[in-house]
């Protein structure tokens, strides 16, 4: 989820942070990489992949 700066307990704000505003682009990328079909992203985080299933914190998406 990126690098930031901190290490153990402190770089939570960060890691959830930029969790947060993964892009589509970004999954793209792990979907090559990994070959990823899925992904859980949190409620607000903008994705034009299709939601298949969203309650309030979190969606499932399927990255294609």
């Amino acid at each position: 989820y990126g690098n930031s700066g901190e290490t153990g307990f402190a770089m939570l704000p960060a890691l959830r942070e930029n969790y947060r505003s993964m892009t589509d682009e970004q999954m793209l990328d792990l979907q090559q990489a990994y070959g990823i079909e899925f992904a859980v992203l949190y409620a607000e985080t903008n994705s034009a992949f299709e939601v298949l299933y969203q309650y309030e914190e979190f969606k499932l998406v399927a990255v294609k």
